[in-house]
């Protein structure tokens, strides 16, 4: 038993009991801090009967009877505190706690149904959620504990949904608390949620694609999104993948169908390659006065007035294709990629004239219609690149899912995003798309890309460096000119108004743009790398190579710098920024492994767990002995033969053969001057295991030849010979009695001549 958890559960327990209800939330953040200490206590099962096990087994059941009496309380106060002490208590007690939940499950019910505050209920869904998802993984708990409590629960919830859908903007947090539980217990509990199909349907379609205004936040709509994608779930066995399949053809159906309400003032060039029929083709058919959806779209989504509104419900319906792209399936489902890719052909092959001065712009191959007016067609070019932006987020979201196997049809939208990106740079919420699209496109096909459309990739390099570029710091004051002339001057200027504050010397800071898109900087900073590393490098231009280089350089941009690094163009005309590089990160692991390749790799410890040096030094030592013995080798073969002669010497003058004094030294002496090894080649000391004998010198040979003139009637073993052989052979040759070859040099045979 761990003491300090009896300690901290006897201070929290304490504490508790010892404030006053009224007080409560603001100390509960300090009580559920110290609640981790006491979690060997809360999860531990109390069956012993020692003594500490009874105190332990008293703390914790005195605990539990304080957060049901918080559920409990009258004042809001307390049952706000007893919500957030059963989350922290479930989430740390695990299996032990969650068994003894059923009162506190209750309670909570019960508070929804009361008239408390949203923080309150919003703790309550949060911790009934949480106790939920965590007896899934116990099929006794379930049947205990969730079967029972669901039901109730997604009734009390689907109250507050109607509320919420009759106008009462105050429950605008609770409803999204609401929609994100149900997106996470409708998947784990489907055969409970279904008889609420229908309402929840109703409910969503209110808020997924809103057409007027946004009912709910950013988070808000994406709770709800996910949920959408999660009701085919709830179909009967084997039915899934048909309700899912059948959900997303209807939502590509109703994007089509709202472009063509959108799109009217222009006349589309677009063919569709699925069989979609687009009702703008055909300029002389009558239209509204007014864009409208006078009904219910094909997703039972309702009626819509006005290009705004128009815009805002494809938006919609194309983040709704988006999170049916990324979101996981109940089962195997066919999805249709030409579906998809013939919408976004649609959508992208639009794009806002650059001068609307005619009916036909011949440059960008639009044709307006007639009969829509102007101030329709301007209001188009606004909201159409947020469409744009919408649909490169649905081919991100496809790519990501499906990867390489969306090769096939990213080369023809690269040419798209080329295209829409020269028009349209100037936004910050293309760039950002375009960016972010980019970095997953790259590292795929990169490297496939020809020359012509790496080329067409340049605005956007330039684009992704000047969204890097720090921005400066303050501005020059403008000095004012002098606009008034002399008098008598002809060349009178005219005067000019000025303001007076540019007459003071100050400078004041220069700001950032105030209309950057959010998470602009992060997509350019990603694209950076990517573009340096993934694209040939002998297909991108030299100016827009130096551009990215001066701004990784820069914003010291250590994965840009190590790409440029690595991957040069096979010109050589660039030079490398590895000195700046090993500069600016000088304790970069990566670049000291650029700058310092070890190869072959040495290990960290040989074989007895000896230091790295240490074997460096053996394996020397090792290769010095193998070399001296080779020299050895050689310097003993080098001089057999002329030994093996003066053996053969020795043993012709015991049997009495006459000796050859001038022919035999001759040839001697030429062998040892051959075969003799020099000095240079084998200057390394003789091994101990075996002595290395050299050939007899010409010092040597004079000495034999007088020691033999004086004592010819005693000879004496050849020295030269007995070293040879180890000790069995100094046996062997003290038998033989052998005579000594008389050597004469060239300038002694003249002297005794003469």
């Amino acid at each position: 038993m761990d003491p300090y958890a009896v300690t901290a559960l006897r201070s929290v327990s304490y504490r508790i009991a010892s404030t006053p209800t009224k007080h409560l939330p603001a100390i509960i953040p300090h009580v559920t801090a110290a609640l981790l200490a006491c979690r060997p206590l809360l999860s531990l099962p109390l069956t012993s009967s020692a003594k500490d096990a009874s105190e332990a087994a008293v703390l914790v059941h005195k605990f539990r009877t304080q957060i049901s009496t918080l559920l409990q309380d009258r004042s809001v106060e307390g049952r706000w505190a007893g919500a957030v002490l059963v989350k922290s208590a479930v989430e740390l007690g695990g299996w032990e706690t969650l068994q003894k939940c059923g009162p506190w499950v209750r309670g909570l019910l019960g508070i929804l149904s009361k008239p408390d505050p949203s923080t309150t209920k919003v703790f309550c869904i949060v911790t009934l959620t949480r106790i939920f998802m965590l007896t899934r993984d116990y099929q006794t708990l379930v049947r205990e504990i969730t079967t029972p409590s669901l039901t109730p629960f997604i009734t009390s919830c689907m109250n507050i949904l109607t509320r919420f859908k009759d106008g009462d903007a105050s429950l605008q947090h609770l409803t999204e608390t609401v929609l994100e539980s149900f997106s996470r217990l409708l998947p784990r509990h489907p055969t409970v949620f279904r008889p609420h199909l229908t309402k929840i349907g109703q409910f969503l379609a209110t808020v997924i694609a809103p057409a007027q205004e946004n009912l709910l936040t950013a988070e808000g709509d994406a709770a709800a999104r996910r949920l959408y994608t999660q009701i085919p779930c709830c179909a009967a066995k084997g039915a899934s993948q048909q309700d899912w399949e059948k959900s997303f053809q209807t939502v590509v159906a109703a994007s089509h169908q709202t472009a063509d309400k959108v799109f009217r003032a222009i006349i589309e060039d677009w063919e569709s390659v699925t069989g979609v029929q687009s009702f703008n083709n055909n300029n002389v058919r009558a239209v509204e006065q007014e864009v409208q959806q006078s009904e219910p779209d094909l997703c039972g989504f309702p009626a819509w007035t006005g290009i705004y509104a128009g815009s805002r419900r494809l938006i919609g319906l194309l983040d709704l294709l988006t999170e049916l792209t990324i979101a996981p399936t109940a089962s195997v489902v066919s999805f249709r990629i030409a579906h998809v890719m013939d919408l976004l052909t649609r959508i992208l092959s639009l794009t806002a004239p650059a001068a609307a001065k005619g009916r036909k712009q011949q440059e960008s191959g639009i044709t307006f219609n007639d009969q829509i007016s102007r101030d329709e067609r301007n209001d188009l070019w606004v909201v159409l690149p947020h469409v744009h932006v919408a649909a490169i987020s649905l081919f991100e979201a496809l790519v990501e899912r499906f990867g390489q196997a969306l090769a096939p049809v990213m080369e023809f939208f690269l040419e798209r995003l080329s295209f829409l990106f020269q028009e349209e740079w100037s936004l910050a919420s293309i760039r950002t798309a375009a960016y972010s699209v980019l970095t997953q496109l790259l590292p795929i096909l990169g490297q496939a890309l020809p020359t012509a459309q790496v080329k067409s990739l340049n605005r956007i390099m330039h684009a992704c460096c000047n969204d890097l570029a720090p921005r400066e710091k303050v501005e020059p004051a403008v000095q004012p000119s002098s606009t008034t002339a002399a008098n008598g001057n002809k060349n009178k200027q005219p005067q000019v108004s000025m303001n007076a504050d540019t007459f003071l010397g100050t400078a004041k800071p220069k700001n950032a743009p105030q209309s950057a898109a959010e998470g602009l900087y992060e997509s350019a900073y990603a694209l950076l790398p990517c573009l340096l590393t993934y694209l040939p490098a002998h297909a991108i231009d030299h100016s827009a190579r130096n551009h990215m280089e001066s701004t990784a350089v820069l914003i010291r941009h250590e994965k840009a710098l190590l790409a440029s690094v690595m991957n040069l163009p096979s010109s050589g005309n660039t030079q490398s920024l590895l000195p700046l590089l090993a500069r600016i990160f000088p304790e970069s692991p990566d670049v000291e492994m650029l700058l310092r390749p070890r190869m072959p790799v040495i290990k960290v410890a040989g074989r007895e767990g000896l230091p790295m040096d240490v074997d460096e030094e053996e394996e020397e030592e090792d290769e010095d002995e193998g070399e001296n013995e080779n020299a050895e080798e050689k310097a003993e073969n080098a001089g057999e033969p002329e030994n093996d002669q003066m053996q053969k010497q020795a043993e012709a003058a015991n049997k009495g053969a006459p000796i050859k004094a001038q022919e035999e030294p001759v040839s001697a002496t030429k062998e040892s001057t051959e075969k003799r090894p020099s000095e240079e080649t084998a200057p390394q000391a003789p091994s101990p295991k075996r002595l290395r004998v050299g050939s007899p010198g010409r010092i040597a040979l004079q000495e034999q030849k007088v020691e033999a003139a004086a004592s010819s009637a005693k000879p004496a073993p050849a020295p030269a010979v007995a070293s040879y052989g180890g000790n069995d052979a100094e046996e062997e040759d003290d038998e033989d009695m052998e005579i000594p070859t008389l050597v004469m040099d060239d300038d002694e045979e003249d002297s005794d001549n003469e």
